[in-house]
């Protein structure tokens, strides 16, 4: 159960990040365009990472005031209804799918997360068609100048 348990916490997030890979959404203007200085001529910030800290700080400081003010739900209201319709779609859930053993649930589950692994490996392949980056030797210009080893190998045979 506890891995079924976190691997549905687990699973969207693997999904958008093969999303977020494969639309190369961290390049992308809304994220990388502007920044912000933290001070007067002081180091510069991506006005996205900016946000989201400012987002998780007053994520923290909520859930600290929800902490010392000690009961965290009301007792009547729209959250009551809210979470006794929710408990009520998960018996009705529960008991549709009931009949499915465990065994069968966990093969599922496990067959899942083997899928989502293989595709995160799959989407670290370098293409077949990929470009030399600028770490890589260039050995175009040594080829067509009829140099029959590239330069990266000069420095081996210097040492022999």
């Amino acid at each position: 159960m506890g891995i079924a348990y976190v691997f549905g916490m687990v699973a969207p997030l693997c999904v958008l990040a093969l999303v977020w890979d494969r639309k190369d959404w961290s390049n992308s203007r809304l994220l990388t365009a502007r920044t912000v200085a933290l001070w007067p001529g002081g180091r510069r910030l991506p006005l996205s990472s900016l946000l989201s800290g400012g987002l998780m700080l007053g994520m923290g400081i909520v859930t600290m005031i929800i902490a010392v003010r000690g009961i965290g739900m009301a007792p009547d209201g729209w959250q009551v209804r809210v979470t006794a319709w929710l408990n009520h779609a998960a018996v009705v859930i529960q008991q549709s799918v009931g009949f499915v053993p465990g065994w069968l649930s966990a093969l599922v589950v496990f067959a899942a997360l083997a899928t989502l692994v293989w595709k995160a490996l799959r989407a670290r392949r370098p293409q077949a068609g990929h470009t030399a980056s600028a770490t890589e030797p260039d050995t175009s210009e040594q080829v067509s100048a009829g140099a029959t080893t590239p330069a990266c190998h000069d420095n081996a045979k210097e040492l022999q």
